[in-house]
């Protein structure tokens, strides 16, 4: 079958998956108000409040969905091991996850330092200022898990389906700028997004990619994504492609939204690219040895 094909019916069983969950989750809820109508209320609540716990829960349901149509896709649609993704766990997963982590928290210290240094970005105070470190941490490590769980599906569904499906179809060079590409546009419905934020998108989804490049496997781009969204929102107090989180560290950033990204995240100005280009040759020079013999995975 076509790659083109493959990716339009991973595309349609994504969407059954997620029509079938919100299905079954109405008919839950429509239960709830009959039977348990104070659990009900308590659910409704949480959904209204948009809190830790709401984004763990939707991130989860977005993990379920995607991960079971990327593995159905893989098994019965590419006639391939859903491992051949680049999921293969073996001695140099911890270490690409660690170093994925180790990247980010660079590349957003970097950002967060020039900012500061520029006088574009104040710090307003810290997360347990306004309420008990104890009340804190918990919200964090939630977030946390949103950012891990998010890192994974977005990667397996970008870097793994589309990228290699992309590849077998096209070249490797023009299925990287397209899944890079739709990878952008999968932001499109965020809050505070301009199409100046969707290009910039393009920026961290090329280095993702790289990162599989460079390895054959999908754990340090897993681990630069979680790491990029961990240290960036709950730590550095950006906003994270224009959602604010709980943070440890509260900022205000007021400078050129040219440079700075603005309300989007710095992500979306022009402040990233160095960063990027550091983070891009720090891959290189950590990975050395292993792309020569890790390109047949993804090829």
């Amino acid at each position: 079958m076509r790659a083109g094909v493959r990716l339009v019916a991973q595309a349609a069983v994504l969407l059954l998956a997620t029509l079938l969950l919100r299905g079954l989750l109405r008919v839950l809820r429509a239960l709830g108000r009959s039977l348990l109508p104070q659990a009900a209320a308590r659910f409704g609540a949480l959904v209204a409040s948009q809190s830790p716990a709401y984004w763990l829960l939707f991130a989860a349901s977005m993990c379920l969905c995607t991960t079971l149509s990327v593995w159905l896709a893989r098994r019965f649609i590419d006639r391939r091991s859903f491992a051949s993704l680049g999921v293969v766990r073996d001695g140099d997963t911890g270490r690409d996850l660690c170093l994925g982590v180790l990247v980010a928290a660079l590349i957003q210290s970097a950002l967060f330092g020039v900012e500061w240094a520029a006088g574009w970005l104040h710090v307003a105070g810290f997360g347990w200022s306004a309420q008990p470190i104890a009340q804190v941490l918990p919200s964090v490590a939630a977030i946390g898990l949103v950012f891990a769980t998010v890192a994974w599906y977005e990667e397996l569904l970008a870097r793994g389906y589309w990228l290699l499906n992309m590849s077998e179809g096209l070249n490797r060079p023009l299925a990287v700028l397209l899944s890079s590409s739709a990878f952008a546009l999968g932001h499109i419905g965020n809050p505070n997004v301009t199409w100046v934020a969707i290009v910039a998108l393009l920026g961290p989804g090329l280095l993702f990619a790289w990162a599989v490049i460079r390895t054959g496997r999908l754990w340090l781009a897993i681990g630069l994504h979680f790491g990029w969204n961990l240290f960036e929102g709950s730590v550095f107090g950006f906003p994270v492609s224009g959602l604010a989180t709980v943070t440890l560290i509260q900022t205000t950033v007021d400078g050129p939204t040219l440079w700075t990204g603005g309300e989007f995240g710095p992500e979306a100005g022009l402040v990233v690219l160095p960063a990027l280009a550091a983070g891009a040759f720090a891959i290189g020079l950590a990975t050395r040895g292993r792309a020569v013999r890790s390109r047949a995975a993804v090829d």
